[in-house]
């Protein structure tokens, strides 16, 4: 239409245009645009100028929104922030040739149409992204609160693990660098009766200082299905416990021999550790092993609630096996 004609109908034509354009060709930031609403938008009253700058004003909305949603998903949040300045730059764009003659309007709108659907295409993409996005968040939210309920006893357990592990770590360095060192330097005793007595002791210390310094990462970084992993690294090394408890009948039978010497008795009453004889002492890491197999069948029952719990439960089956050794051998004292 002629915009220059003069009189108060083209006055009155040319209010309603602008007034199109102002409030019906523009979005309002408090527009309603739920997924289903339709849009204020239609090709059949507005030119596709108008369209085309509409669709634009919905589109930075919704971006808006979605980015607003997403601040703490950097990722997301760049991909939004891009669309966003893809989009005011087309507004930009858009302004310019809104303000040109009649005859660039015209040469533009194919361009126009086409940037209109492609836009209202960028909208129901924009808001079914959304509608997604959050439904991600609402999983993401679930799965946290899963991942603390399982950690939480979890991590109450591998703490209880790591701190009776630093216990019987130190049970163990009092039988092969107190005793067995301080006996074998003062001359109470002989080479013979040293190994007998202390048979694997010092091997089985060697598998529990790295093996306590792995648990301790553990409460660093905890995850499901570590601890089962840790102690199944350690497999073959937890063999020696085999020789240990198999000699463990005569380990008592010589120490007791070895005590009727006043120098090692006297030694021994006065050095007894925490109230604990050098004998209860070397009874340690069998009660350790008795231990383990009640304290990996609680994690088991936890770590079972959220995965299978194979790893766990093969290294519980392994103490199991050592206990087993124990009985068939029927070295307890």
């Amino acid at each position: 239409p002629d915009m220059t004609r003069k009189g108060p109908d083209a006055s009155k034509r040319a209010h309603t245009k602008s007034t199109k354009i102002t409030t019906l060709g523009r979005v309002s930031s408090k527009e309603d645009l739920s997924p289903g609403r339709p849009s204020s938008l239609h090709e059949d009253n507005f030119s596709p100028l108008e369209v085309g700058m509409g669709s634009l004003d919905i589109a930075q909305l919704v971006i808006t929104q979605t980015t607003a949603k997403t601040e703490q998903d950097p990722k997301v949040y760049e991909i939004m922030n891009n669309l966003s300045k893809a989009v005011s730059s087309m507004t930009e764009q858009f302004q310019q040739v809104q303000t040109s003659d009649l005859e660039a309007v015209n040469r533009f709108m194919p361009t126009l149409k086409a940037f209109s659907s492609i836009f209202s295409s960028l909208n129901k993409s924009m808001q079914a992204f959304s509608t997604a996005y959050e439904s991600l968040q609402e999983e993401k939210r679930e799965s946290l609160h899963v991942a603390r309920a399982t950690l939480t006893p979890l991590m109450t357990l591998i703490t209880r693990l790591v701190t009776e592990e630093a216990n019987y770590i130190y049970g163990l360095e009092q039988i092969v660098n107190f005793f067995q060192t301080r006996l074998r330097e003062e001359h109470l005793i002989n080479n013979a009766d040293e190994a007998t007595i202390f048979s694997g002791c010092d091997a089985i210390l060697a598998i529990h200082q790295p093996l306590l310094e792995d648990l301790k990462a553990i409460l660093r970084n905890p995850r499901v299905g570590q601890v089962g992993d840790i102690f199944l690294k350690y497999r073959d090394e937890f063999n020696v416990y085999k020789a240990f408890i198999v000699n463990m009948k005569e380990a008592q039978a010589c120490l007791e021999r070895v005590c009727k010497d006043k120098g090692v008795a006297q030694f021994m009453k006065s050095n007894e550790k925490s109230g604990h004889t050098l004998l209860e002492l070397l009874k340690l890491p069998m009660r350790r092993l008795e231990d383990y197999v009640f304290i990996l069948t609680e994690i088991y029952k936890v770590e079972t609630l959220f995965s299978s719990g194979v790893d766990i439960g093969e290294a519980r089956d392994m103490f199991h096996d050592l206990l087993d050794t124990i009985d068939s051998e029927g070295s307890v004292a």
